[in-house]
């Protein structure tokens, strides 16, 4: 079983889990109301409906499947989910193995490895796949997710290693190796930042009071590698999307690092120069000029996205 990268707390087998996070990283999240199951979770569901009533069948809930045994949350290590993303399931979760098998109930999808047209090629590594999953979720990497660690991959390695060895304690050569150093610093840094109490933190040094969703809507859906939601916090992969905007434009941000240093707060400034009305000087100093070209930048791709 794997834990799924985009949903804490819920899993599914390997294959499946895999499946879910290549067809994120590409289409972005998915709502799930569950995935994985114990028999015993799947009994209760059994019997909450036996007890009938409208607080035990309420509109959401479908005749679970008996035994509970044989449901596929449960065989297999957990090949189904219900997820309140059905129209979009329908539309793009085929290519990638997953398939609607009950008329009654339209929430519960399967996965079938068999129809996956994307899994990753034979003699893939499934660790590999994971961090390559990390990557595109947490930095931006835009890394295809085929659980081989070609120089793409080594390269967004090398980055992350940058990344650990600011802040969270990696002490190694940044030399594109996930070894026993890199992973601990990585560990501590994913333990910190992905528990309920913890949750992804804005990046140190960007500017406070700055509105950012309408920017993550630029930044998802004009291709810049944002997979994240939009929720404002201009957390690692926020910043590394923003960084590729501004590099892919020549606005010169430095290294796409995820971090908020002089070269990416010059760039940003540049751009709302270029766009947004603001005649100060480029010297990474955000005071009410730049806030105000912020503000407007923010306004319009809210709109326009």
């Amino acid at each position: 079983m794997a834990n799924l990268v985009n949903h804490p707390g819920m899993w599914l087998s390997d294959k499946a889990a895999n499946s879910l996070a290549r067809l994120e990283a590409d289409h972005g999240r998915v709502g799930l109301n569950s995935a994985g199951r114990y028999e015993w979770e799947q009994q209760n569901l059994i019997n909450r409906w036996d007890k009938g009533g409208a607080n035990n069948r309420p509109p959401y809930l479908y005749p679970p499947a008996r035994p509970a045994s044989s449901s596929n949350h449960v065989k297999n290590g957990g090949i189904a989910f219900d997820t309140s993303s059905i129209s979009k399931m329908l539309s793009i979760g085929a290519a990638y193995g997953w398939f609607q098998n009950y008329p009654n109930d339209p929430v519960h999808f399967e996965y079938d490895e068999s129809r996956d047209k994307h899994k990753s090629p034979t003699g893939a590594s499934q660790l590999t796949r994971d961090r390559q999953n990390w990557l595109n979720r947490s930095r931006g990497a835009g890394l295809v997710v085929d659980g081989k660690e070609g120089p793409k991959t080594k390269s967004a390695y090398k980055t992350y290693q940058t990344f650990l060895k600011k802040s969270w304690g990696y002490s190694g050569a940044i030399d594109g190796i996930w070894g026993p150093g890199t992973q601990v610093a990585h560990q501590k840094y994913y333990d910190h930042y992905n528990t309920p109490a913890n949750p992804t933190p804005p990046v140190s040094g960007v500017p406070s009071g700055l509105r950012w969703q309408g920017i993550q809507e630029m930044l998802r859906s004009a291709g810049y590698g944002y997979t994240g939601l939009i929720d404002g916090i201009p957390g690692p992969q926020t910043v590394v999307s923003f960084q590729r905007f501004l590099a892919t434009n020549q606005y010169q941000p430095g290294i796409l690092d995820g971090a908020w240093g002089s070269n990416t707060g010059k760039a940003a400034q540049r751009w709302l120069k270029s766009r947004w009305g603001y005649k100060g000087a480029i010297d990474n100093v955000w005071g009410a000029g730049s806030k105000a070209a912020w503000a407007e930048a923010e306004k319009q791709n809210a709109r326009a996205f």
